[in-house]
């Protein structure tokens, strides 16, 4: 698996699971953020690969390297309306993912970070460590 195939399934399931739901951003889309007046929620989607290590050797092409990364979600709703919807919708992305495996792709070490608000959204973040063996 490659960083694109691993950031691709990431994207496909968190799409195919809430897409039409709320707004919803991703890495490296143009996206503008609802007006909070709406009540709308959204979330944002990031990848960040980070490390890796070779896990066997022998010749090129039937070599194993683990690569490592974090997926972030971050969850907004707007401020001055109850955490429960926030919380709701950081359970469910944690849970869409924690502990899923997707091939040669793995999820775990989730958690759930409040941030709080900034008098305009009211945010928690959503970490799962990944990992995807690559194989060169």
């Amino acid at each position: 698996m490659t960083p694109k195939e691993a950031r691709n399934a990431i994207f496909m399931r968190y799409l195919n699971e809430f897409n039409g739901q709320f707004p919803i951003a991703l890495d490296n889309q143009k996206f503008t953020p609802p007006d909070t007046g709406d009540g709308v929620k959204w979330t944002r989607v990031s990848v960040k690969f980070n490390d890796g290590t070779q896990g066997s050797l022998g010749q090129p092409g039937n070599r194993r390297f683990e690569k490592y990364g974090l997926l972030f979600i971050q969850v907004f709703t707007p401020t001055e309306h109850a955490t429960n919807d926030n919380d709701e919708l950081a359970e469910d992305s944690l849970d869409l993912f924690e502990g899923v495996r997707l091939g040669d792709l793995w999820f775990n070490n989730g958690r759930i970070e409040t941030v709080g608000s900034d008098d305009v959204w009211y945010q928690q973040n959503v970490v799962l460590e990944l990992t995807f063996v690559a194989i060169k």
